[in-house]
């Protein structure tokens, strides 16, 4: 009975200081993409831009209406509005006239919903714009489409307006 009793307490001592001797390991996120600032004023945000994109701002003039870059989306949806059609459009012409152009097509979400979700969602938004951009005959070798789910909000507050903001795909040209 003695030898089972100090088998036991052995073992108890052994798991309490093996047990002690395990620590977590930190969470790490690597990521070479940009990340957001903080706010220079309320409401804003300064973006840091990944050095392979333009400024499509930069790049508009009378013939292309490529000033509006930000296609919006409804609550847990990916189907394109209307009004988003006449901004692809834009985009789909420029790159027929200038053959060597690329496109990123970046898809988002807001933080509602979990993270593998919301990386699906932005995946399924980006590829329905790169859809009407193959239908138009846009090669596939000159789009590239990436999900950054809710990693990249524009607004970081928790209302149905910055939500709605936060629901879009970016249209970039790729340098």
């Amino acid at each position: 009975m003695k030898i089972i009793i100090k088998f036991i307490c052995t073992l108890s001592l052994l798991f309490t200081y093996g047990c002690s001797m395990i620590t977590p390991e930190p969470e790490v996120v690597i990521t070479t993409e940009p990340m957001l600032t903080m706010p220079d004023e309320e409401g804003t945000t300064d973006r840091v831009e990944s050095e392979d994109s333009l400024d499509v701002r930069q790049m508009s003039n009378d013939e292309y209406a490529l000033d509006e870059y930000l296609i919006y989306f409804d609550y847990n949806k990916y189907d394109l509005k209307e009004e988003s059609k006449k901004v692809i459009d834009s985009y789909i012409n420029y790159m027929k006239t200038n053959s060597s152009s690329n496109i990123i097509i970046e898809g988002h979400a807001d933080e509602r919903g979990s993270r593998a979700f919301n990386l699906a969602l932005g995946e399924k938004r980006a590829d329905a714009v790169k859809e009407i951009f193959l239908l138009n005959n846009i090669s596939d070798t000159r789009i590239e489409t990436v999900s950054y789910g809710e990693e990249k909000p524009v607004v970081d507050a928790y209302s149905e307006e910055s939500h709605s903001l936060n629901r879009r795909v970016e249209l970039k040209f790729k340098k």
